[in-house]
């Protein structure tokens, strides 16, 4: 393969390629057979005889043509073009049919250096289409629209710097909205694995309610409604990934266990059958708190799960973190 002396991100391939590529498109050279091969050299080019109405109707032809090809197809021909909406065009690209059609038709020169400049010109006009470019107005960039050879004359064979400014921006969008959803899949995973276990239960007996955990009951309270605010306090809490420790706090008569500012519980005397309310809490605290923090052995209480759940959980934290330092 053989470098453009320009350097314009334009590959010219030789003979023994049957590609060649233009920044980062390969494509495939087909021309009919009274092409001139100099007009095409060094580039490898197919020979193959694609009768058609002349002019053809560059947009219709491609149109007709079956399907995407995997490698983009350039068609040469010396018939003048023509599209549905133009009379006259040097070449016109279809990314659909994933191929362009070019016309030596217009692009004849005293000079044959200057032919082939010109079919170049056009030729790499079109790949850049297939690209992904679009149209653009700045003066001798690779993808303005050239009415005449004399404007062929003045494109430069790489697009300038706003249409790669341009082009860059549909691409990062696209990387930008792989990492929201990737973000918003690791996000449910992550819930999905925090709320795969619901340590605490409530439960109502009668007019007060207690917390049974393991089918022991751990705590019995005024009321269903104060069991069922305990056990989400005590879920919410196992679910984090370090918690702050519970801590217990008295008002008069009134015994409230907080863990940073949640408050978990409160009771009275009258709940904690006969022991000082402060001890029993402290009491209750000391126990739970190992399970909540993930370090309680397992005959005391701690399920297994908890530290493999906590690993999951983290890796997944890792993860979404990955993803967004791809952005």
């Amino acid at each position: 393969m053989q470098a453009n002396p320009e350097r314009t991100g334009v590959a010219w391939c030789g003979s023994s390629a049957a590609t060649c590529e233009f920044l980062g498109v390969r494509c495939r050279i087909i021309a009919e057979p009274d092409i001139d091969p100099a007009l095409l050299a060094p580039w490898h080019v197919q020979v193959r005889d694609f009768a058609a109405a002349d002019p053809m109707l560059a947009d219709a032809w491609l149109a007709s043509l079956a399907r995407a090809r995997q490698t983009p197809q350039i068609f040469v021909t010396r018939r003048p073009l023509a599209t549905t909406r133009c009379a006259a065009v040097f070449g016109y690209a279809s990314r659909r049919a994933g191929a362009a059609i070019v016309s030596l038709a217009g692009l004849d020169s005293d000079s044959p250096e200057q032919t082939r400049r010109r079919l170049q010109a056009v030729i790499t006009h079109e790949l850049g289409h297939l690209a992904g470019y679009r149209h653009c107005r700045t003066p001798g960039c690779l993808m303005r629209p050239a009415e005449t050879p004399a404007e062929l004359d003045l494109r430069r064979l790489a697009p300038c710097s706003a249409c790669r400014r341009r082009r860059a921006w549909p691409l990062a969008a696209v990387l930008l909205a792989f990492c929201l959803a990737a973000s918003l899949l690791l996000d449910t995973a992550i819930d999905r694995i925090r709320n795969r276990t619901q340590v605490f239960r409530w439960r109502a007996d009668g007019a007060k309610g207690t917390l049974p955990l393991e089918g022991n009951e751990i705590l019995r309270l005024r009321s269903p409604a104060a069991a069922q605010a305990a056990a989400e306090a005590l879920n919410a809490l196992y679910a984090s990934m370090s918690p702050p420790p519970l801590e217990v706090t008295q008002t008069g008569s009134d015994v409230r266990v907080v863990a940073g500012s949640r408050e978990v519980l409160a009771m009275r005397a009258v709940e904690t059958e006969g022991i000082a309310p402060d001890q029993f809490a402290r009491q209750w605290a000391a126990r739970m708190d190992p399970l909540l923090q993930g370090k309680g052995p397992q005959e005391r209480g701690c399920p297994a799960c908890h530290v493999t759940r906590r690993g999951e959980v983290l890796e997944a934290m890792n993860q979404r973190s990955r993803w967004w330092r791809l952005r």
